[in-house]
């Protein structure tokens, strides 16, 4: 991001929800998957469900406004567990991100910074910072997927730099209201080891409640953003042997 964009101040957002939020990766994994769920009833998206349907859903999927954006092909390849469609060539560095994870090519070294705290920002990015967040976003989650199916220590290090990065700088309601990455800032905020755990709830607390401001449930987007990362923080708890 532009080194000079003003950033906004690290307080809490004004529409913060204050329900309390779940106390063990099991319990956030549930509530994401029924919130999921609650949005997306009858659809093909669970991994049973027959491959011509799913493909039939990822190939006709629309939002709520009718908008289908660049990162959804890749992205319900994944989640939906389906061969991803070709790139366009100018395809962004976070649609690039996913579709590397799709394709089990898991090398994104050459499509992020090495170090520091954005993952894709530059200073000539003259973007709205609305829409260079949500690219950040979509690349954390990417990327700490890439990092869990590649059992890499380095990457998992790097996203949690860039969810430093975001709670220090980026307040989580600043982006459009698109949950993405929220399983990174679950684990950190029942991650003993890091510093800003009650940070990192509110984070997540902020982007669940904001995601469903709107319609009073998630968008069709949302809900497959939260499905895709309840069955992260599941497979991350089966590793980790957590609760």
């Amino acid at each position: 991001m532009s080194e000079n964009t003003p950033l906004p101040s690290r307080v809490p957002a004004p529409n913060a929800p204050t329900y309390n939020a779940p106390d063990r990766v099991a319990s956030w994994a549930d509530l994401l998957r029924r919130l999921a769920h609650s949005a997306l009833a009858g659809d093909p998206v669970s991994p049973g469900a027959p491959q011509h349907a799913r493909l039939a859903f990822a190939q006709t999927f629309r939002d709520e406004t009718g908008a289908r954006p660049g990162v959804v092909d890749p992205f319900l390849a994944d989640l939906l567990r389906l061969a991803p469609p070709e790139l366009p060539q100018d395809a962004a560095p976070d649609v690039l991100l996913w579709d590397q994870l799709a394709r089990g090519r898991l090398d994104p070294s050459e499509l992020i910074h090495a170090e520091g705290g954005p993952l894709l920002g530059a200073a000539s990015d003259t973007r709205a910072i609305e829409v260079r967040t949500e690219g950040e976003l979509i690349a954390l989650h990417a990327l700490s997927e890439i990092a869990f199916r590649g059992a890499d220590h380095a990457l998992h290090e790097r996203c949690r730099a860039a969810a430093r990065w975001h709670l220090d700088e980026i307040q989580p309601d600043n982006a459009t209201n698109h949950p993405w990455a929220i399983q990174v800032f679950v684990r950190l905020s029942l991650d003993g080891t890091f510093d800003r755990a009650d940070e990192a709830r509110l984070h997540a607390q902020t982007m669940l409640h904001n995601c469903m401001v709107s319609l009073g449930r998630p968008d069709r987007l949302s809900a497959c953003i939260l499905l895709h990362a309840a069955r992260s923080l599941e497979r991350h708890r089966a590793v980790d042997g957590v609760a």
